[in-house]
């Protein structure tokens, strides 16, 4: 039970489960070879708490990394755990010079996560030999400023923020987005974003598997946890973004009992999936 809590009020995502379907595909950014994405993930901030960085000179924060083992349960043994914490909130994506969306159900400011409460922090990503970084440069964290568009409602599923910063975002170029578009079945996808708190992923070999207008959505199996809400969902062809992922079934972890711990959560490919929003308003 205390797990339980601790995963809702840490991440808010108590509601947006995730799974890894078939085998684990998740890559740290920096580990791919197309520069073209990775260039790319140079536009996926972390929306992170500011109460877990620490100014400790004029150019740096000290992260405080909350532990996989310590806090959720893993098994040492699982992938990322031993050299990455968890840390980020929410995932985001840079759509203008000074504007990032995400999952509006990021932002409550009823569980101490309003706009005043997130920083927005590039370059949270693991170095070539898998260990998160100790530190984050100033010069790569922003805060917000105001909501330009905020829905999330459920009746049309509706699920999607656009937020001003306090500044422009400096040598990073905004992303390529898609309004309007309406992907088709079998559309190839990617999703850079941060599961379950982790610093940058890259995530390929999706697809979408069914399109619903009626809920402004489409359904995928790409390997999401809590926290990838508000990650960028890709058209691996076009590299635009055609959706905001939001919500999904699975379990973000699920225990060994033989050696009890947690491993991370496997999915039925025959029920499980994961959720994006499409893309409906031009910035």
């Amino acid at each position: 039970m205390l797990r339980s809590l601790l995963i809702f009020f840490i991440l808010n995502g108590g509601l947006v489960h995730g799974t890894i379907f078939h085998s684990d595909d998740r890559i740290d950014i920096d580990l791919i070879k197309n520069e073209e994405i990775k260039e790319m993930g140079k536009s996926i901030p972390a929306l992170v708490q500011r109460k877990f960085l620490k100014s400790i000179s004029d150019d740096h924060f000290e992260v405080t990394y909350r532990s996989y083992q310590d806090e959720l349960g893993f098994c040492e043994d699982e992938k990322f755990v031993k050299s990455q914490g968890l840390l980020a909130n929410c995932s985001a994506f840079l759509v203008g010079k000074d504007v990032i969306g995400t999952a509006a159900h990021c932002i409550d400011p009823g569980l101490k996560m309003g706009l005043k409460d997130y920083a927005v922090v590039f370059d949270y990503k693991a170095d070539k030999n898998g260990n998160a970084p100790k530190t984050i440069l100033k010069r790569n964290v922003y805060y917000f400023k105001e909501f330009i568009k905020n829905e999330f409602e459920w009746v049309t599923f509706k699920d999607y923020a656009l937020i001003r910063l306090t500044k422009d975002v400096e040598d990073r170029a905004p992303l390529i987005m898609s309004p309007g578009t309406r992907v088709e079945v079998g559309t190839p996808l990617f999703i850079l974003g941060f599961p379950l708190g982790l610093p940058l992923k890259y995530q390929p070999n999706g697809e979408v598997l069914s399109v619903d207008n009626k809920s402004n959505s489409f359904r995928h199996q790409l390997d999401t946890f809590s926290v990838n809400s508000g990650s960028a969902v890709f058209n691996a062809t076009t590299k635009e973004i055609v959706g905001i992922h939001v919500r999904g079934t699975g379990l973000n972890y699920q225990e060994d009992k033989e050696l009890q711990c947690n491993r991370w959560g496997k999915g039925n490919p025959k029920k499980d999936w994961g959720e994006a929003n499409f893309i409906d308003i031009a910035f």
